[in-house]
Order: C-alpha cells, then sequence, then structure tokens
C-alpha cells in the first residue's frame, strides 16, 4: 500500500489528526477496515499502540483519471494523545491554548 502506486497525506481538522493512504491496488474488493489496519502495520508505514482502539476507514473511489482506487483513513491522534506510534511522523493535534 505504501509503494510507487500509493500516496499518504497527514490532515488535521476538528481536534483529530489524521493519514489518509490512496492506493491503485484493486485486489481487496472484499477487505474490511480491521484487514487495512494489519496490512499498512506489516507494511511498517504505522503501528497501532497497544491498547488502543484502531480507528481505520476504507472506502474505494475512482480518481479524476477513472482509474480505481483505495481511500484509508487513519485516525492518528486527537486533543488526548495518539492512536498509532512509529513508520511515518506525525504530530497529535494541539488544542489552540497549546500553540
Amino acid at each position: 500500500m505504501t509503494g510507487d502506486r500509493s500516496v499518504v497525506s497527514n490532515w488535521r481538522q476538528d481536534r483529530v489528526s489524521n493519514l489518509r493512504f490512496c492506493s491503485l491496488e484493486s485486489a481487496w474488493e472484499n477487505a474490511s477496515d480491521a484487514n487495512f489496519g494489519r496490512l499498512l502495520e506489516r507494511e511498517r508505514p504505522l503501528k497501532f499502540k497497544r491498547g488502543k482502539q484502531r480507528h481505520v476507514s476504507a472506502a474505494p473511489f475512482a480518481d479524476s483519471a477513472g482509474n480505481d482506487m483505495w481511500s484509508v483513513n487513519v485516525v492518528v491522534g486527537d486533543g488526548d494523545g495518539t492512536f498509532i506510534e512509529g513508520g511515518l511522523p506525525t504530530e497529535r493535534y494541539e488544542k489552540e491554548s497549546e500553540q
């Protein structure tokens, strides 16, 4: 998922930090959100913290060129802390009073 056919973006909104993985892979039509979470850990762009809930949501879509793609969104953290560790560099959401 993190190879030549993938793009990763990091964004923050409404007190939540997220990673979005977009991939051209097409063999995942029956994959669940949990399957995508395990795939991301196996390919090592991230690792979920033990004992923390995994916030993963995946959905197929077509890009502007008509290519079938997958969008996999992972909640990195919120104002109270992070849900992942290691892998891609990430930052927790900072409350306005902390900035």
